[in-house]
């Protein structure tokens, strides 16, 4: 079971992803990444984390989805223009 209460700071996360702290700064002011602010400290607790890998993976799978489907789509219609030369 993941301890919620767990919290990284940038640098933590930085590390952690093996990534600079200007890159996890970035995330955070797009937005990309869920933090907490307590004055002026910021921390990023896990389930944010798991939470935003998470995302990145689902998007990684439907690029790569859709480069099968893409394939698969032409493909098919390589056969198609095959089987009409054929015909023709």
């Amino acid at each position: 079971m993941i301890d919620h209460t767990i919290q990284y700071t940038i640098k933590d996360l930085a590390k952690y992803w093996k990534c600079s702290e200007i890159y996890i700064y970035n995330l955070l002011r797009a937005g990309e990444l869920t933090h907490l602010r307590i004055g002026k400290l910021i921390r990023i607790p896990v389930n944010f984390i798991i939470e935003y890998e998470l995302n990145q993976n689902r998007k990684k799978q439907s690029i790569e989805n859709s480069a099968i489907e893409k394939k698969r789509m032409t493909n098919n219609m390589i056969e198609f223009y095959h089987k009409l030369k054929k015909v023709v």
